[in-house]
């Protein structure tokens, strides 16, 4: 299976999930988490067993799944949005991990003072890979 079709298949699964098709004592739970995991951390121990159990248990319920569901789908409206808003104008960090650096791009347009941190050693889950490195930076912004 390629990684598209993997994600379609994902999205096929989590769109079950979100309409109540699986129910809370479902393997599909866990294995979803398993998923985003496997795709999303450099770290593959940053989620111990006991976090990856709350993970599953948060997304087992129906009404979350469709709360992320609805939060991912508004995008193309936020991004609409986001182009009658004046620019930023006070400070904004940017923590990301490497690699990723199109949020910087992203900001760029929407305000006048970034500060872009990258976090070494993460994926898409900072806080969870490097959560020590991510509190000291956010402590250094906000002083």
């Amino acid at each position: 299976m390629t990684r598209s079709s993997a994600s379609r298949a994902t999205v096929a699964r989590t769109a079950a999930i979100g309409s109540g098709a699986v129910h809370c004592n479902s393997p599909r739970r866990s294995r979803l988490v398993d998923y985003l995991c496997h795709r999303n951390l450099r770290n593959p121990n940053a989620i111990d067993e006991q976090s990856h159990a709350v993970y599953a248990r948060a997304y087992s319920r129906p009404e979350s799944i469709r709360a992320a569901n609805g939060w991912y789908q508004s995008f193309t409206q936020d991004i609409e949005d986001g182009r009658t808003y004046a620019k930023l104008t006070i400070p904004v960090a940017a923590l990301h991990f490497p690699d990723h650096t199109d949020i910087l791009d992203s900001l760029a347009e929407r305000a006048t003072d970034v500060l872009a941190i990258e976090i070494p050693d993460s994926g898409h889950y900072l806080a969870e890979e490097q959560p020590e490195l991510v509190a000291a930076h956010l402590c250094d912004f906000f002083g």
